[in-house]
C-alpha cells in the first residue's frame, strides 16, 4: 500500500487521551469513598473497563454518560466472591491490598499475559498484615481474605510502584495510626505522586511522605466520609495522558 500524504493544517481544540494511571486510580478511591464520586473526562480503555468491573463487583454502583461516571459507594462490599481483573496490571496490584480490608475470602484472577505474571511481592508482605494470603505458585489466582491490620512493614520498590499504590490507600482507609510503609529503590516516583495527589483530592488520610523512603501515617483521625449534615459530593477529573498526546502535538 502506497500513502500519499500531502501538507494541511490543523486548528482546533482537542483534549488528550483519558490516563489510564489516573482513571483506575480514581476508581479505586472513589470506591474507598463513601458518598457520590463524579468523574469526568473519564477513559473506557480495556484496563478502564477492568477497574469500572472491579469496583462494581465490590459493591461499588456505577452509572455511564458520555465523558462522565458517576458512582455510588458504601465502601468496600464484595458482592462476588471472584474478582476478574482481566489484564491490567496495574488494577491487580492496586485492588488486591484493597480487598484484603474486609473479611471475605475472595479469588482473585485475570486473563492473558496476566496469568504468567509473578505476585510474589504479594505473599511476602499480606501476611505481615493479618491477611491469609494463598497463590499459584507465586502467580494466579490469588485467594486472599482480610481484615487487614495496618503494621509497620518494608517493600521493595524495584518491583511496581502500583503494589505501594494499593497499600497506601488502604492503609488510609483503615485509617492506620503510627505505622510507616517503608520503601526499598523506589524507581517510579511521579506514579506515587499521582497516588498522593488522587487520595488528596478524595480527602483520604495523607502519610507525610518521608523522601519516598518511608511512609509514615501519623496518629490522628480522618473522616473523609460523606458529612453527616449535607451529601458531600467528590468532583475528579481525569488528567490526560500526555504520552499519547504526543502524536497530537507532533501533527
Amino acid at each position: 500500500v502506497i500513502a500519499t500524504i500531502q501538507p494541511s493544517i490543523i486548528s482546533g481544540t482537542i483534549t488528550a487521551p483519558a490516563s489510564k494511571s489516573s482513571m483506575q486510580r480514581a476508581l479505586a478511591a472513589a470506591l474507598l469513598f463513601k458518598g457520590k464520586t463524579i468523574i469526568r473526562s473519564a477513559g473506557y480503555s480495556n484496563d478502564d473497563r477492568a477497574s469500572i468491573e472491579i469496583i462494581e463487583a465490590l459493591g461499588a454502583l456505577v452509572e455511564i454518560e458520555n465523558d462522565n461516571l458517576e458512582i455510588d459507594s458504601n465502601g468496600i462490599e464484595p458482592l462476588v466472591r471472584d474478582i476478574n481483573c482481566r489484564e491490567s496490571g496495574l488494577a491487580i496490584r492496586m485492588f488486591t491490598p484493597l480487598i484484603a480490608l474486609c473479611d471475605k475470602k475472595i479469588t482473585i484472577k485475570g486473563e492473558g499475559s496476566l496469568k504468567k505474571r509473578p505476585m510474589n511481592f504479594f505473599d511476602g508482605t499480606l501476611p505481615q498484615l493479618g491477611v491469609n494470603f494463598k497463590s499459584k505458585n507465586g502467580k494466579l489466582p490469588l485467594i486472599i481474605q482480610g481484615p487487614m491490620s495496618p503494621a509497620n512493614i518494608e517493600i521493595d520498590g524495584s518491583l511496581s510502584s502500583q503494589f505501594l499504590t494499593g497499600l497506601l490507600m488502604a492503609y488510609s482507609a483503615a485509617n492506620a495510626k503510627n505505622v510507616s510503609i517503608r520503601v526499598n529503590n523506589l524507581k517510579s516516583k511521579p506514579y506515587i505522586d499521582l497516588t498522593l495527589d488522587v487520595m488528596k483530592q478524595f480527602g483520604m488520610k495523607l502519610p507525610e511522605n518521608r523522601n519516598y523512603e518511608e511512609f509514615y501515617f501519623p496518629p490522628t483521625d480522618v473522616d473523609y466520609h460523606t458529612d453527616s449534615n449535607m451529601e458531600k459530593i467528590i468532583d475528579y477529573s481525569v488528567e490526560g495522558d500526555w504520552s499519547n498526546a504526543a502524536f497530537l502535538l507532533v501533527i
